[in-house]
């Protein structure tokens, strides 16, 4: 599976390609569940230009907005459109006892592959990632992973604006490497 995102008026334009989804991609009952990865984020992060990451910078800092989650089950969701929610799970994964992860639902009727393309707004990008450092700490907040995407999201925008082209090439950053060259 491969993913383009590219930037088309202040918006990320997503399209999924390829012949089966990857582990963090599932269809079915009408939605495709698209698990976010650093690596998502990171492909999200190279495709916006400075403008917007200034933005996201202020969003995850000094104008950092609680975000109101409805619990359902052992996840909670948030609408961020009629066609798109985000949904936060947490829970044990398989390389840490604490995991917290957080999804992308986009409104698929047919259950198709690839889904159609979708887009997401600045402002849909920057609630995806206060998702991810739950700074509102839910009921099951896992503290550690918590910080842990907190540091990585950071990292990955100081990159963008101060050597954004460590960022560009065939083989992109690791987050293990994002972490070590992100922090200064």
């Amino acid at each position: 599976m491969k993913k383009d995102i590219s930037t088309k008026q202040g918006k990320l334009e997503i399209i999924f390609r390829g012949a089966r989804p990857r582990k963090s991609v599932k269809i079915g009952n009408g939605w495709t569940d698209w698990m976010i990865t650093m690596d998502d984020i990171r492909d999200m992060v190279i495709a916006i230009d400075n403008r917007m990451v200034d933005e996201l910078f202020k969003s995850l800092t000094i104008g950092y907005k609680k975000i109101r989650f409805t619990p359902n089950k052992n996840e909670e969701e948030s609408a961020l459109s009629k066609s798109q929610k985000i949904v936060r799970r947490t829970g044990p994964g398989l390389q840490r006892k604490e995991y917290q992860t957080v999804s992308i639902f986009i409104k698929n009727s047919k259950n198709e592959w690839p889904p159609p393309p979708f887009t997401i707004t600045l402002k849909d990008l920057s609630r995806i990632m206060n998702a991810l450092i739950t700074l509102d700490k839910p009921e099951k907040h896992r503290v550690k992973d918590s910080l842990r995407n907190y540091q990585y999201l950071l990292s990955i925008l100081w990159m963008k604006k101060t050597d954004e082209k460590l960022l560009k090439g065939q083989r992109k950053l690791s987050a293990r490497n994002i972490f070590r060259l992100g922090i200064p």
